[in-house]
């Protein structure tokens, strides 16, 4: 009975330390570019909700799975920016506060901010018959979502998927091919009760053919392979 009630009670210490920990993620994105040299630039788009706890961190790192000899690939972030929705013709709209760096702790609902991460460039050669996956890991997801249960408690992980050339080209040895990007900022919000239309408008510096699918939401990475996953 005493290591049942110990064990509960570590339980709901958890719970509560993730809630009061991070409460703010809300979605993002993993792109690239290849420089003069060959190397690959890595972007990174956070998209956090203002009204949960703060998050700014000037920082961070990819995971990279696949390659022989290089595990992580360090960030900078390059920019803040409040691109809540201004609701409020007649007067202030919501926002996240004064910034950047917006780190102020419960702004309204809606309220969203973006930070953008970039690597310095870096050699990584091609990937070979399997894909390189870059991934990013954080907790926790905002307590405003309404189809998760205890979505404080959970973890939020962007991922991309990069492959090599096909196996009858000459195998470039450098950076060869710029993922897609998006060049549309999401709605951050929308009226009750009426149809709401988005498009990302996607584009690819290569004129790569583009095509859209959905994929499982993963709290954390499970290894899932691109085929798992509906690629």
């Amino acid at each position: 009975m005493n290591y049942f009630l110990r064990s509960l009670l570590l339980f709901l210490f958890a719970l509560n330390f993730l809630e009061s920990k991070a409460t703010h993620i809300m979605g993002g994105e993993i792109t690239w570019e290849c420089d003069a040299n060959g190397g690959y630039v890595f972007e990174l788009v956070v998209y956090r909700d203002c009204s949960g706890i703060s998050h700014y961190a000037t920082y961070d790192n990819l995971k990279l799975i696949g390659h022989s000899s290089i595990n992580n690939i360090p960030v900078q972030l390059i920019s803040s920016t409040d691109i809540s929705e201004n609701c409020n013709s007649a007067g202030p709209s919501a926002n996240c506060g004064a910034g950047p760096p917006f780190a102020s702790l419960g702004g309204p609902y809606g309220t969203v901010q973006m930070n953008v991460y970039k690597s310095a460039p870096i050699q990584l050669g091609v990937p070979g018959s399997n894909p390189w996956i870059i991934i990013w890991s954080h907790c926790c997801r905002g307590a405003n979502n309404s189809n998760l249960f205890y979505p404080v408690a959970l973890g939020y992980t962007l991922r991309s998927y990069m492959y090599g050339p096909p196996a009858s080209q000459n195998p470039p040895q450098s950076c060869y091919d710029s993922s897609p990007k998006f060049l549309e900022e999401p709605i951050t919000t929308s009226m009750a009760g009426k149809a709401s239309t988005e498009s990302v408008i996607a584009m690819d510096k290569d004129a790569d053919s583009l095509f859209y699918f959905l994929a499982p939401s993963v709290t954390n990475y499970m290894g899932l392979s691109p085929f798992q996953e509906g690629g």
